[in-house]
């Protein structure tokens, strides 16, 4: 694939900003929108890397080749999977970044679009204009984009635009995405109404991963939604899994495969 790396630099001095899109192969909101970021942003200041993170999982259609590519960022890995070259890679060049932007979409047809990101990020992220902010992802899901900027103590922030019934709205997020982020940091010359209110704050707590064949959801999930205390959630072989007061559910896959994140569990808190 062309363009796997696009590179922007401005006359002027200024931080060095990298967006990520393709993590995921098959979210292509990202991968139209950094098309249109290749063909039309103009830098004033610094440098911004344009990546399709894995180009041979966009080139597919498919999620990934070998394994996910956001579980991948991990300091010393030594991997040997086409994902694991490529985010040495991709880390290389994320250590001479101060900032990621990474855009995502949801698996799900519908989806509510938020951004994950850990607490030193709130601030950019709260201008973003999304309902939800999630944070909590690294401690449970170590290896995304973002937790690796994190533990670099630089931002780093994900955006996921929507589900993929709803390619146009996401490509538009993913836009205005790119356009607040760089205007945030004062690369480009972009003037956008701030949000009139403040984003819901989720905490991720726990990923429930699939142990057997035998797997299924009690009745229909979607994205952030609230459970109700002591309901079944699902059934995993002979492992029963219900909510706790307070729990919400996110991600529901049954597809995955065994050893694969199923669901995820959290809360919604205060800032």
């Amino acid at each position: 694939m062309e363009n796997q790396i696009t590179k922007l630099a401005g006359k002027n001095l200024g931080p060095t900003l990298a967006i990520f899109a393709g993590v995921h192969g098959n979210e292509t909101a990202g991968v139209l929108a950094l098309d249109w970021a290749r063909d039309n942003l103009q830098v004033n200041s610094g440098t911004v890397y344009l990546v399709v993170a894995n180009a041979e999982a966009v080139a597919a259609g498919a999620r990934q080749i070998n394994k996910n590519l956001n579980r991948c960022f991990l300091a010393g890995n030594d991997g040997n999977a086409y994902e694991d070259s490529r985010v040495r890679e991709l880390m290389q060049l994320l250590d001479g970044c101060d900032a990621l932007l990474d855009l995502h979409a949801s698996t799900s047809d519908q989806s509510t679009p938020f951004v994950i990101c850990e607490p030193p990020s709130f601030t950019i992220a709260k201008l973003f204009g999304v309902p939800l902010i999630s944070t909590g992802w690294d401690a449970i899901e170590p290896g995304a984009t973002d937790g690796y900027m994190f533990r670099a103590g630089k931002i780093g922030i994900c955006v996921e635009c929507y589900g993929k019934a709803e390619l146009d709205a996401g490509v538009a997020l993913a836009k205005e995405s790119i356009l607040r982020f760089l205007a945030y940091f004062g690369v480009v010359d972009y003037s956008y109404q701030p949000p009139l209110r403040e984003p819901k704050l989720f905490c991720a707590q726990a990923a429930i991963r699939k142990q057997t064949d035998d797997f299924s959801f009690a009745r229909t999930f979607f994205d952030f939604e609230v459970l109700a205390p002591g309901e079944l959630i699902a059934t995993d072989g002979a492992q029963k899994y219900f909510a706790q007061p307070g729990q919400v559910l996110l991600f529901p896959d049954a597809k995955a495969k065994i050893g694969d994140e199923v669901f995820v569990l959290g809360r919604y808190e205060e800032f």
